[in-house]
């Protein structure tokens, strides 16, 4: 019963089928419009993913973290990402370091709009997480959590969030509210947001704008 506890809190949670949306739809949470007076409103415009990055289309200004100490040594000349080492899960949701894999990187980038619908001006979290979710046969996703990565500096590329946005506010303190922007009532933003993933992971890649809901399929 503990492997089973310890197996269920490394893969994360269950997420009704229907809770994903297309490219194009209007995502919002119901829920929270509800309970306050907030009314945030995501659309994904478009989603690419990309072996190699260009410079020249992406500002290193815009990069989290910092683009000469944290990202630059992970990059070949061509703007690929250079190989990495990670260690896969056990059933209980640690790592076996003694089955050390090497694997690439794809990046994964995100045009997104935000709009605040409701009255009042609200600070808005605008990078959805980035997970691996597995299609299950009751009309769920399960999250899951198959790797954890070797080196802990690549740790600051591959995960949940973003390493690039193109807009950032109140960024003074080390860049902490960097995923936020408040909104006035009515007002839009229109963003870019650049992810890191393992390759092979890309198929069971979703956006995640909600606890539990907002899903976004990474489609190639």
């Amino acid at each position: 019963m503990k492997e089973d506890n310890d197996l269920r809190e490394a893969q994360g949670t269950s997420v009704l089928t229907s809770s994903t949306y297309q490219i194009g739809e209007i995502i919002e949470n119901k829920e929270v419009q509800e309970a306050t007076r907030e009314k945030i409103q995501y659309q994904v415009e478009e989603i690419r993913v990309k072996d190699q990055i260009d410079m020249k289309e992406f500002s290193e200004e815009y990069f989290i973290p910092d683009f000469e100490s944290k990202i630059k040594s992970w990059l070949n000349e061509d703007g690929t990402l250079k190989e990495h080492e990670r260690y896969p899960l056990k059933e209980n949701g640690t790592p076996d370091q003694t089955n050390a894999e090497k694997v690439q990187g794809q990046f994964v980038v995100v045009h997104v709009k935000a709009k605040n619908a409701g009255e009042d001006a609200v600070d808005t979290m605008l990078a959805p997480l980035l997970y691996t979710y597995e299609q299950q046969v009751n009309n769920t996703l399960q999250q899951v959590y198959r790797y954890t990565n070797a080196s802990e500096s690549y740790q600051f590329l591959s995960g949940e969030m973003p390493v690039y946005q193109n807009i950032q506010e109140n960024t003074e303190n080390e860049k902490q509210h960097i995923f936020f922007k408040e909104l006035q009532s009515g007002e839009e933003a229109e963003y870019t947001l650049i992810y890191v993933i393992d390759k092979d992971q890309v198929q069971d890649a979703y956006l995640q704008f909600f606890e539990g809901a907002g899903l976004v399929k990474v489609e190639k």
